[in-house]
């Protein structure tokens, strides 16, 4: 038996926890203890209290003064998770360190948590991340730039890294770990797996990767099923913000059969809810409703998208962060999304689900790529996952 503890620091909504949950299920009935440190303890009390796992909070750094800027690059991401301040990403690793004192884990399962994976690696504890792949840019420097429109200077980039680097490499020499060479050496875990597509990979400069597929579960949640009239039955999970009452409104009057899914929903939007349009305020078990599903509309995160694609369903994409807005842009080079900026819902939504309700164009793609995974089994990918995790302490100290 193994401590294991699960790490997520960076990202929103349901799916970092969600993602993890099949891996924790498993790992527990091997009889491993697990610990979970979570970004958002009001979401991992959602989700992981009912399953009876443990959680406590993951250190996090302060939100900064630059909250809406957009992240250049995925260093901008980084800097504002703590590295950007020495003394600040010297905090965090040893409160990180500090949980690991108390509940001695064997191994760290890092989830888009850079900082505990780093913290991981200068205690010198063994350490696997699981990434969806926007948390893994290509090994490459600078890293790619977000932006396709006109980009800073690569020497701009270069210097942001450099900067990050130095506060890494300063908290390095004050626990006699070595330095790292560049900032793309200082993230890599002792294994680094991408549980994705390549199809749906954000960065396309990435020649290859250690691409073991999703892990995605469709059979949590509310069990609600279409009605059995043979109106076009679309699916919507989406968080509340600007423009989701416009949307709303418009599947309302489009006569399909539509469910919703928008954890924290108001009264006012729940008001909004009758036969033809449900609305749940917490997760939907999909597996009922992918067989039959015309259309998803989402925010583009990763769990939704990857479930979607599997089962060859279109998609309409609402993105609200960086990384959903580069995933919208892989649909849409695959044909078989179409993306709608949070700020062009009133003009572009209504046109747009329409259209890939009535074009075959974006469906066939969909089913294209679902019939090439047709023989993909994330419980073959789960067991595979497991013994790796198992086998992972052995495979450091041996290396040591």
């Amino acid at each position: 038996m193994s401590r294991i503890l699960i790490a997520w620091e960076l990202g929103e909504a349901y799916g970092h926890i969600s993602a993890l949950m099949p891996l924790a299920r498993r790992l527990r009935e091997r009889r491993h203890k697990i610990l979970f440190a979570v970004k958002d303890t009001g979401t991992a009390s959602q989700i992981l209290k009912d399953e009876g796992f443990a959680f406590i909070q993951a250190p996090l750094a302060a939100v900064g003064r630059n909250r809406g800027q957009q992240p250049l690059s995925f260093a901008d991401i980084l800097a504002k998770a703590g590295y950007a301040d020495r003394d600040t990403l010297a905090g965090l690793i040893q409160a990180w360190q500090g949980i690991f004192q108390l509940f001695n884990p064997d191994i760290l399962v890092a989830e888009y948590a850079p900082v505990a994976q780093l913290a991981a690696r200068l205690a010198r504890r063994a350490n696997l991340q699981l990434h969806t792949g926007f948390s893994l840019p290509p090994d490459i420097a600078p890293f790619p730039c977000f932006r396709p429109w006109p980009q800073p200077a690569g020497e701009k980039l270069l210097q942001r890294e450099a900067e990050l680097l130095q506060n890494i490499n300063s908290v390095c020499r004050d626990q006699g770990f070595p330095e790292f060479a560049n900032l793309q050496m200082a993230l890599k875990g002792d294994i680094d797996l991408l549980a994705t597509l390549p199809e749906i990979d954000h960065y396309r400069r990435r020649k290859n990767g250690p691409f073991i597929g999703p892990i995605t579960t469709t059979d949590e949640g509310l069990d609600i099923r279409w009605h059995q009239e043979k109106q076009p039955r679309i699916f919507a999970s989406l968080k509340p913000g600007p423009g989701i009452r416009a949307v709303l409104e418009a599947l309302r009057k489009s006569g399909a059969d539509v469910i919703t899914c928008i954890p924290g929903a108001d009264g006012e939007l729940a008001a909004m809810a009758g036969r033809r349009l449900r609305i749940c305020p917490s997760r939907v078990r999909l597996s009922g409703l992918l067989r039959s599903m015309n259309l998803a509309i989402s925010n583009a995160s990763h769990g939704t998208v990857a479930a979607m694609l599997m089962a060859g369903v279109p998609m309409l994409t609402i993105p609200t962060t960086m990384e959903q807005w580069m995933l919208s842009r892989c649909l849409q080079r695959l044909r078989i999304g179409i993306e709608v900026g949070q700020d062009r819902i009133a003009d572009e939504f209504s046109p747009a689900f329409k259209r890939l309700l009535s074009d075959h164009r974006h469906r066939n793609a969909a089913m294209r790529l679902a019939q090439k995974y047709e023989g993909y089994c994330a419980g073959d990918v789960l067991e595979r996952l497991v013994r790796t995790i198992e086998n992972l302490p052995c495979r450091k100290n041996g290396s040591q």
